[in-house]
């Protein structure tokens, strides 16, 4: 049995919020993760699995904001490579997008002109940023995220919750 929709739609809002929220505060998140720690790295493949993990499982039911919550989830583990972050964020979306679309060219439910738009779209938004990403400072970069993620919380929140 299917789950209902509202279960992957309503905390959207909230999830958005809290990446947000999270990547905001990376910094500070990281560094008191380093004192608890003693200032050790926390080494192994292991580290960061689980909430990659479940914002892939989300991303592929509902992709609303997920490039902010794998943006936050990567962000605690390096907050300083921002670069870094944005590639490797790509790169899991791109990923997650994939077997969420095999699965649904496999069921049969694709809309192929809508598919084909933003394909177009989301090839050339990944290059320009791309290009943008090596050009800006990543302070800009880091203000636009929280930005963005901001204004999709509120675009999500009167969407769904009001």
């Amino acid at each position: 049995m299917p789950f209902p929709p509202a279960y992957f739609i309503l905390p959207v809002p909230a999830l958005i919020a809290f990446a947000t929220l999270l990547f905001a505060f990376a910094p500070q998140v990281q560094a008191w993760s380093a004192r608890r720690r003693g200032g050790q790295a926390q080494d192994g493949p292991a580290r960061g699995v689980l909430p990659i993990a479940l914002a892939s499982v989300y991303g592929g039911f509902f992709g609303a904001g997920l490039g902010v919550i794998l943006t936050a989830v990567i962000s605690i583990t390096d907050p300083g490579n921002l670069r870094a972050i944005k590639s490797l964020k790509n790169l899991l979306a791109t990923f997650v997008t994939a077997a969420a679309i095999v699965i649904f060219i496999v069921q049969g439910s694709v809309h192929w002109p809508a598919t084909l738009c933003m394909l177009a779209g989301a090839l050339a938004g990944g290059y320009l940023g791309g290009h943008l990403i090596r050009v800006l400072p990543a302070s800009a970069i880091r203000a636009f995220v929280i930005v963005t993620g901001a204004a999709m919380t509120v675009i999500y929140a009167v969407k769904y919750w009001f």
